[in-house]
């Protein structure tokens, strides 16, 4: 996906709803949405996580 690539700092959102649907959102760390996904099925454990991805490194939010 070139949109996303060219992103140098991007959140990623993982949303679950209680129906075990979800959506996979990516913001460009202004609030601009660059990627949506929903999932129409998912067995994450949570309600959801966020990650941070720059200079190609992936990071939990306890290390941002």
């Amino acid at each position: 996906m070139p949109i996303i690539a060219k992103e140098p700092f991007q959140v990623w959102a993982l949303t679950v709803a209680s129906d075990q649907t979800g959506e996979l959102a990516c913001e460009d760390g202004n609030g601009r949405p660059v990627y949506t996904k929903r999932l129409t099925f998912t067995d994450f454990p949570a309600e959801g996580i966020h990650f941070f991805l720059t200079d190609a490194v992936l990071l939990l939010p306890s290390e941002y």
